[in-house]
């Protein structure tokens, strides 16, 4: 496949060294944005046209009339006014409201959703996981459907039937030469056929053997909810399954690469995934996809690129390609779990913001108290997820790439880890900013009370078991407790601001401490913190072990004190932060002293 310059942007090492240059910086500033540290500006209102002048929709097919009912809602772009509908899209734009690829993600209008390309594609937020046995249905569900196999088969072996991802290369091949149908000579006629297309029917190309008539469902095949006005139903351009837009993206990409000799060279790929173009085609098209067909062909994406990777390692006989491709896969696997989890706490969230009757325009009210510590639970969970996923980015810039296979599959790997951390945050952000725009203020204060005692509970119990698996080896391998007085002062500063947190929420603090020496006793028997490699304590002994501590309470320490920081207010637990700041500076230092031994 031919490439221009602009297009790859890995014409030699030197190019590959700045380019991980900059991906480091945009590693470290995804973790500084997390914390607070990066200030993001608002998007300019200058240019929003005022509330008073509007009565109805500003789109001309729609002129809805608004109500108390349907609101009122600018396009951050051009400023005018339309009615929810009209107004659902999202496109990346700066603080000045111009189109940036490295912005934030705002609601827009169909006119200024469409008028330019944009370097990442047009995203559409994932909201939604699915368990395995979902999984497993989907699968045979369409085995049977394309004529695979029959419905007694499904409860026997599936083995001999063809695989999914066979069967899914054959749509991926009918939608590649639909498109091809679709390409003329000319680029701008192209550009406008596709453009033009999206407002008419389906075009039958992009219909699977297994389309489903609208008819055939009332509810969506994966989150089964029902759909209505406000959830339209869609089909996957893959599997023509009956989807919500909860269950799907617009992130299947076809396209012709630029500087291809060969106008009908169509290549396919997933926006911010392995081998994803660096910059938008200038032909190319997005087509809606389920969550289930999208994790299937991302699977193959990530499998090309291994095969990619160790085929390079063949060529240029690099010993260290193949360590470089494991940690690179067991990084990529790390993040995958936690967005399982992001994917899962999210719905959950907003479920349970919406159980308390909370909606646009409607009085607050007063939930009760399981919701409240419910809602509490499930911020806590998702505030930690977040961080841990942001904490986990981290351990890309340990990884030294040194070939263009490996800065390709590195980049692609961390763009669409770094969109989805955006995506999710931003509707993290939302939901809150929903849910204390719409409860009591004496509700909120209960909530963020229940967030703020769980957090310094945390911080206590991840010190005080530093300490006690420190001092237990001291025991074992006869070495100074120095380490553990380094970590007295932060365990006593978070147990007295415990104390008074647990006051406040009016609980009986020895039932509460209790409790969480329960918990403690049954972490340090089934969950160490730090846990030396045998094989390693065998050959090094008690010098390996002490440094191995210590480099691993560094990192502990770092994410403590960050989830601290993220999950409890700004005027809380000042005491415990600072402590736990000149900890982490501490054991930094010392780990600095021992990395030689490890």
């Amino acid at each position: 496949m031919a490439r221009n310059s602009s297009y790859s942007g890995y014409s030699n090492y030197n190019d590959n060294t700045a380019t991980w240059r900059t991906c480091n910086d945009e590693i470290t500033n995804l973790l500084q944005n997390h914390e607070g540290t990066v200030y993001i500006a608002a998007i300019t209102q200058s240019h929003w046209v005022p509330n008073s002048m509007r009565d109805y929709c500003a789109n001309l097919l729609c002129k809805k009339k608004f109500t108390m009912i349907e609101r009122k809602h600018h396009c951050r772009k051009c400023g005018e006014i339309f009615c929810g509908e009209c107004s659902k899209y999202r496109r990346r734009l700066s603080p000045i409201a111009n189109y940036d690829v490295n912005g934030q993600l705002y609601r827009v209008c169909l006119h200024c959703y469409q008028p330019e390309p944009q370097v990442m594609g047009i995203t559409t937020n994932l909201t939604n996981a699915y368990n395995c046995f979902q999984r497993q249905l989907r699968d045979e569900r369409i085995l049977v459907r394309n004529g695979s196999i029959t419905k007694s088969d499904v409860d026997g072996n599936l083995i001999k039937s063809p695989s999914i991802v066979a069967l899914i290369n054959v749509e991926i091949k009918r939608l590649i030469d639909g498109f091809r149908g679709v390409i003329s000579s000319s680029t701008l006629v192209t550009t406008a056929k596709l453009f033009f297309n999206s407002f008419n029917t389906t075009p039958e190309w992009q219909k699977s053997s297994n389309w489903m008539l609208p008819t055939a469902s009332k509810l969506c095949c994966l989150c089964a909810k029902e759909f209505s006005f406000k959830r339209k139903s869609r089909h996957c351009r893959v599997c023509g399954t009956l989807i919500c837009a909860d269950c799907s993206t617009e992130d299947l990409l076809l396209y012709v690469p630029d500087g291809a000799s060969d106008k009908h060279d169509v290549k396919w790929s997933i926006i911010n995934d392995f081998g994803c173009p660096q910059s938008e085609p200038a032909i190319c098209t997005y087509l809606r996809i389920c969550h289930e067909c999208q994790t299937t062909l991302s699977g193959m994406l990530r499998n090309k690129a291994e095969n990619d990777v160790r085929r390079e390692q063949l060529r240029v006989k690099e010993t260290d390609t193949k360590d470089f491709l494991q940690e690179a896969i067991a990084i990529n696997d790390k993040l995958g779990n936690i967005k399982l989890k992001i994917r899962d706490f999210l719905p959950t969230y907003q479920k349970s913001i919406e159980s308390m009757g909370i909606d646009s325009g409607s009085p607050k009210s007063s939930p009760n108290q399981n919701n409240v510590l419910l809602l509490a639970k499930l911020q806590m969970d998702i505030s930690d997820e977040i961080s841990r996923f942001a904490l986990s980015i981290q351990l890309f810039k340990n990884i030294k790439p040194q070939t263009q296979a490996q800065h390709r599959l590195i980049e692609n790997i961390k763009k669409g880890n770094i969109k989805f951390y955006n995506d999710n945050i931003m509707i993290f952000r939302s939901m809150k900013n929903r849910l204390e725009s719409s409860v009591p203020p004496e509700v909120l204060t209960q909530i963020q009370g229940e967030v703020n005692k769980n957090a310094i509970t945390s911080t206590y119990v991840y010190i005080k078991q530093l300490i006690m698996e420190y001092l237990n080896y001291c025991t074992r391998y006869h070495f100074e407790n120095e380490v553990a007085k380094i970590f007295l002062p932060c365990e006593t500063i978070s147990y007295d601001e415990l104390q008074k947190c647990v006051a406040e929420n009016k609980e009986d603090f020895s039932e509460h401490i209790n409790t969480v020496d329960s918990l403690l006793k049954q972490r340090l028997k089934q969950k160490r913190l730090v846990r030396p490699s045998s094989r390693r304590t065998s050959q090094c002994g008690s010098t390996y072990v002490y440094a191995f501590f210590i480099q691993r309470s560094e990192t502990l320490i770092m994410q403590i004190h960050r989830q601290l920081c993220a999950k409890s207010t700004s005027s809380k637990f000042i005491g415990s932060k600072k402590a736990l700041s000149k900890l982490n500076l501490t054991i930094s230092q010392m780990a600095e002293s021992v990395v030689e031994n490890v």
